[in-house]
């Protein structure tokens, strides 16, 4: 049973969305992160800065889980040089669809991190046995929540969110459409 961070990873809706439905498995970064965490989050809209694709305006964004019960691990972390044909090619595909190549290339360009700090990271999420409840989840700031400590952070995980097959022929995907960018 894996023990969770008390930090939570907060995203934005869409990503949310996807990383919890089995339709991306990947995210993009910056810093290095306590993980295992549970996902949870953000309260503000998305920046216009990074523009969705049709297929994540389409994306129901206006629901909020009133509990959350997704956890991402980390399976691996892509050092990359920021083009926009990288962007092009993953955003075309599924592995980030909900996007216009803009979004994730806006990202890094517009942010304050060394060009050698970005990175795409391979997360695996699951589906875990426990619920926590929003009421158990406190703001940090905008980019962190935190789970008090009335909630028990060793979980059990009841499903991943992709099965075994389909996430290693995303990870080889991904690989092969990274490999000129890597660093």
């Amino acid at each position: 049973m894996p023990i969770i961070s008390r930090d939570c990873f907060k995203m934005d809706k869409p990503n949310y969305t996807m990383l919890t439905t089995g339709g991306q498995a990947i995210w993009c970064d910056v810093v290095n992160k306590p993980f295992p965490m549970l996902l949870t989050i953000q309260q503000n809209p998305v920046n216009t800065d990074f523009p969705l694709s049709i297929k994540g305006r389409n994306l129901d964004t206006d629901t909020r889980p009133k509990s959350y019960k997704f956890i991402a691990e980390l399976v691996e972390t892509y050092f990359i040089r920021n083009d926009i044909n990288l962007w092009r090619a993953i955003c075309s595909t599924n592995l980030f669809g909900i996007w216009e190549p803009q979004a994730p290339f806006n990202r890094f360009a517009n942010c304050k991190a060394k060009t050698y700090q970005y990175r795409i990271v391979l997360l695996r999420v699951s589906e875990i046995n426990e619920t926590c409840l929003n009421s158990s989840i406190y703001k940090v700031n905008n980019m962190l929540n935190r789970i008090d400590d009335d909630f028990d952070t060793d979980i059990t995980i009841k499903e991943r969110v992709i099965d075994d097959v389909s996430f290693y022929a995303l990870k080889s995907q991904l690989e092969l459409l990274i490999r000129p960018y890597l660093r």
